[in-house]
């Protein structure tokens, strides 16, 4: 008989109703910004959380922005239960977001969304949507056009439609 030693793995997923669903014109493509953001919210280690959380055990960390909510996930031995537990309730009730990974983020989603909005299936998926939807900013077309209207340094107004988010969506 061989003892078994090792540490079991636990997994959390949080589930926040913070979905694409809930956007609207003028924040249309920051409830996914959001989502990217949450594993690197951390002011004590500048946006260092998501090594935080590998340091502490962490095999993944992940977020996905669904049409009804967004799921952040992740999986840790059990020994580590306590301190990650401490740092995502944190994160959810009052997260950092440095300007630096605010840019950095935003710009590779308004990239991503001005190349989707230029070629030929990103015309056709939103005309569809323009067609068939009552509300298309509602879906996933990724014709995020209050994304691609700012400017990447118009950090102050990229802010303020995240911490918009956060009190209204999240705890």
């Amino acid at each position: 008989i061989v003892e078994d030693k090792s540490n079991p793995i636990c997994n959390i997923i949080i589930s926040v109703k913070a979905g694409f669903s809930y956007q609207n014109k003028d924040n249309t493509g920051f409830f996914g910004l959001y989502s990217k953001l949450f594993w690197y919210s951390d002011k004590e280690n500048h946006n260092k959380a998501k090594e935080e959380y590998l340091q502490l055990g962490s095999a993944d960390v992940s977020s996905q922005c669904n049409f009804d909510d967004t799921r952040y996930s992740i999986s840790f031995p059990a020994g580590s239960i306590e301190p990650i537990l401490k740092k995502i309730s944190i994160q959810l009730i009052n997260p950092f977001f440095s300007d630096t990974i605010i840019k950095e983020e935003f710009t590779k989603l308004k990239n991503y969304a001005q190349e989707t909005y230029n070629s030929s299936a990103g015309f056709i998926n939103s005309t569809i949507d323009e067609q068939i939807f009552y509300a298309p900013w509602q879906q996933d077309s990724f014709n995020y056009a209050a994304i691609r209207l700012l400017k990447n340094n118009e950090i102050q107004k990229i802010r303020g439609k995240l911490s918009e988010i956060k009190t209204n969506y999240y705890i």
